[in-house]
């Protein structure tokens, strides 16, 4: 069985609301979804969602790549020689949202041709389900405790909140939350990076201490791996590190510097599904935990982030976005994740269906199209 052709649609999506975090503010996402077809006519699909502030990548550039230096080399490939794909791309660098897309798109022929879910080709089983993540942007205290309030009603018991701007204001919010929320919901927060120095994120998770934080994400510029080995020394709140982590390789420097105590794995940041495997086994290797995170994908994407955490003990929390989430895209392009209330907790299991078990809505392409074309 060989890779018969590519098809690339570049699309846009409108939030329902601004999205908003310390170095972004986002109107809409754009998207770069591809569909690897077989010679016996087997589909996969793959996706890349390019953030510019975390790889450098837009849409064009990710579109680009595929087609110029990516996709030419898979036709006439077997798409379970994943090791091989990546090996042929030492002169291809960084560009990890279309390694990604090209990635998940394998790794979904893979389990449409033998009839497997993806979690299991990738570890098995480890859970059953994964809790829904709730939360907001950055935005006024009202607006995020009325968001909290809904999340809460849901049944949603974990809520990542972005901060980032003044340590007094962020604590005060976090303050507000727990008031509002109680002692049961898991609250986590999340900088981007947007404390910059460490004694304003030292300043602000200290404020933030007795508020039972679970842990701190990013609080400052992903460069600074001793800054970031400052504040875990001082704070008693487990940092994570997220755009400090791309690669195997950052995975050493940070356990090198004891930076962290959890490692952010993306897919849309490793390159897909292969290399987060690695970025997972060294992190379980040096004693990390590990958090499946989201840049705001369809279900495409998303699928693929909760397959490999079903799938990867080592993954311990993750940012698995509601099915239709009130801050989030105003529609998707796929159907097969569905949420349900289990243990009194609203989650998400595993599609069991072969490959990514998404149902891709073509119609859906269409209506959001920018751009497309076809290798072959």
């Amino acid at each position: 069985m060989r890779i018969k052709r590519i098809e690339v649609c570049s699309i846009r999506i409108p939030y329902q609301r601004v999205f908003k975090i310390a170095t972004a503010t986002y109107t809409d996402q754009p998207f770069v979804i591809v569909k690897i077809e077989t010679n016996d006519g087997i589909i996969g699909y793959g996706e890349a969602c390019p953030a510019h502030e975390f790889t450098g990548e837009t849409a064009s550039t990710v579109a680009a790549v595929i087609k110029e230096l990516i996709g030419p080399r898979i036709i006439g490939m077997d798409p379970f020689d994943i090791e091989k794909f990546f090996a042929n791309l030492p002169d291809v660098a960084g560009a990890p949202g279309a390694k990604a897309a090209i990635d998940i798109a394998m790794h979904d022929l893979m389990g449409k041709i033998t009839g497997k879910p993806l979690h299991k080709l990738i570890g098995g089983r480890t859970r059953d389900h994964f809790p829904v993540t709730g939360g907001a942007t950055l935005a006024t205290i009202e607006e995020t405790l009325d968001k909290v309030r809904k999340d809460i009603e849901k049944k949603i018991q974990v809520l990542k909140i972005k901060v980032g701007e003044d340590p007094y204001r962020d604590a005060e919010k976090i303050k507000r939350i727990r008031e509002v929320v109680g002692d049961k919901p898991f609250i986590r927060v999340d900088a981007n990076q947007g404390w910059i120095k460490p004694s304003r994120a030292i300043r602000a998770l200290k404020l933030m201490e007795r508020y039972d934080i679970q842990l701190a994400e990013q609080p400052i510029l992903a460069w600074d791996l001793d800054g970031l080995a400052e504040i875990r020394g001082k704070v008693d709140i487990p940092i994570m590190v997220d755009e400090s982590v791309h690669t195997p390789q950052d995975v050493v420097r940070v356990v090198e510097k004891r930076a962290a105590d959890i490692i952010n794995i993306k897919l849309m940041k490793t390159g897909g599904i292969h290399n987060a495997l690695k970025v997972a086994a060294i992190a379980e290797a040096s004693g990390l935990e590990a958090y499946i995170g989201s840049m705001g994908e369809t279900m495409i994407g998303r699928a693929a982030n909760l397959h490999l955490a079903i799938a990867l003990d080592i993954i311990k929390y993750g940012d698995i976005g509601a099915e239709h989430e009130e801050w989030g895209l105003a529609d998707d392009v796929g159907t097969g994740m569905k949420e349900e209330i289990i243990n009194n907790v609203r989650s998400i299991r595993a599609p069991d269906k072969p490959g990514l078990g998404v149902e891709v809505l073509e119609d859906k392409l269409k209506r959001y199209l920018v751009e497309e074309f076809m290798i072959k």
